[in-house]
C-alpha cells in the first residue's frame, strides 16, 4: 500500500463566463439504491476516528490529531481492528481525511 501525505489541499472550482450553446443533459431517470446500516462500537484504539475509506472491500480509518501515525483496518459488524499500518517519520498532527486513487492512499493532514 502506498501513501502519500497531502499538507494542504485547496480546490477552487470557477466559472468565469457562462456557455450559452451548452446543451443540458436530459437527467429524468433515477437510480434506487439500497443502504444496509450497521451500528457497532468501534476499538478503543480507534478513540478519534477522523477518515472513512473502503479500499479493496476493507474499511480503513485513521484517529485525528495526536494519534499514532497509522490506519487501522477494522471490521464493520464487530468495530475491532483487523490490522494495523503505521507510518515511520510520520506525525499526525491533524489526520482529517483519507482518499484513494488506483495506485496511492491519501491522508490529508490539514493541521
Amino acid at each position: 500500500m502506498k501513501v502519500l501525505f497531502i499538507s494542504l489541499v485547496v480546490l477552487i472550482f470557477s466559472s468565469c463566463h457562462k456557455n450559452q450553446n451548452r446543451v443540458q443533459p436530459d437527467i429524468s431517470i433515477y437510480d434506487t439504491i439500497t443502504l444496509d446500516t450497521v451500528q457497532t462500537k468501534l476499538s478503543k484504539v480507534i478513540a478519534e476516528t477522523s477518515g472513512l475509506a473502503l479500499i479493496d472491500s476493507t474499511f480503513w480509518t485513521h484517529n485525528d490529531s495526536g494519534g499514532e501515525p497509522a490506519l487501522y483496518e477494522f471490521d464493520p459488524y464487530s468495530g475491532s481492528v483487523l490490522r494495523t499500518v503505521f507510518f515511520n517519520g510520520a506525525e499526525n498532527n491533524d489526520w482529517e481525511d483519507i482518499t484513494t486513487d488506483s495506485t496511492y492512499v491519501y491522508v490529508g493532514n490539514f493541521g
